[in-house]
């Protein structure tokens, strides 16, 4: 075990100059800088080719609204939700409480559902009957070992 000769002294490196190279930490630096600008070049060469090849103009829109003629497809979203779900909801109730025909030929007609629920209820419709419980087998009980004789 060695011992400090210096004991209580600072050391005169406070780090490891074996470690890493400046110079190569610059170099691998200045080369992701000219891969980095020279990707950017290649990317506007190939863009300005492009816009050329399909002729549309190199420059964007200024303006990100579409024409006012134009709207989006179906489906579009709702202006008034509110006046929707009311609208939704009066229809719903008409088809569940108004008498109407569904076909007159045949005479089948739709009844309001709570008229439904009290035919239902008074009609003789079988009754579902619980289960009946099996009872549980006994558990086994294991013969306890015989002792050998000797």
């Amino acid at each position: 075990m060695s011992r400090d000769p210096n004991p209580g002294k600072q050391p005169a490196h406070r780090h490891e100059e074996t470690d890493i190279s400046i110079r190569q930490v610059v170099m691998w630096a200045v080369v992701l800088a000219g891969v980095v600008i020279g990707s950017m070049i290649a990317m506007w060469i190939l863009l300005t080719m492009f816009f050329s090849i399909s002729g549309q103009p190199a420059e964007p829109r200024r303006s990100m609204r579409p024409d006012a003629d134009q709207r989006p497809p179906s489906p579009r979203l709702q202006s008034l939700p509110a006046q929707d779900l009311a609208a939704y909801r009066a229809s719903q109730n008409k088809i569940l409480n108004e008498y109407a025909w569904i076909d007159k030929t045949n005479g089948v007609v739709q009844i309001p559902i709570a008229q439904a629920m009290k035919i239902t209820a008074a009609s003789n419709l079988p009754v579902r009957t619980a289960p009946k419980k099996i009872a549980a087998p006994a558990p086994a009980t294991a013969a306890a070992p015989e002792e050998p004789k000797s």
